[in-house]
């Protein structure tokens, strides 16, 4: 019994602090007879609002000729700044803002027409709040106290393509 509570625990814990989206897959926004490689699936995404970081495992598609692609992941958060007065360094007043995260890579088939969609990650920083907000005083110094991610999309589109092959989009 006490084994069990423990496993329990453990699972809500770690269910708490990360979280999994799977993907939608569409395959009429590829190349005619593209399919996952053998031994490859759809990819997963995980959230993990500890670190303020989404990661997405990769994948290989069969089938594609010659066509490219470029994976993206979009990251959208919320955060907590303090703007501080720096005469007296005391907060002059709390705000929340929104931040965003982008990142993509270009994925050129190799040989046989295969495709490999490398895994990919991104977090959303306190750097990246700051750069994307400014307190209302420009003399004021911002402190970034909380951020909490809101949502992501993961993409895969091939070159030429009006729609993704794949799309994940989470929490």
């Amino acid at each position: 019994m006490r084994r069990i509570l423990i496993a329990l625990t453990v699972l809500l814990v770690v269910g708490m602090t990360a979280t999994a989206a799977m993907a939608l897959t569409n395959f009429d926004c590829a190349p005619q007879g593209a399919h996952f490689a053998t031994g490859s699936g759809e990819p997963v995404c995980t959230l993990d609002q500890t670190t303020d970081t989404v990661s997405c495992t990769g994948t290989e598609l069969a089938g594609v000729g010659h066509t490219n692609a470029t994976e993206t992941l979009t990251i959208k958060a919320t955060a907590t700044v303090l703007c501080h007065n720096p005469g007296n360094d005391s907060i002059v007043e709390p705000h929340t803002t929104t931040a965003t995260g982008n990142t993509s890579a270009g994925l050129t088939p190799s040989k046989n027409g295969r495709l490999t969609v490398d895994p990919i990650i991104d977090a959303i920083t306190t750097t990246d709040v700051a750069q994307q907000f400014t307190c209302p005083n420009r003399k004021w110094r911002e402190e970034v106290t909380d951020i909490t991610i809101t949502s992501f999309t993961y993409t895969v589109r091939f070159d030429g393509f009006s729609c993704d092959v794949i799309t994940l989009t989470g929490p």
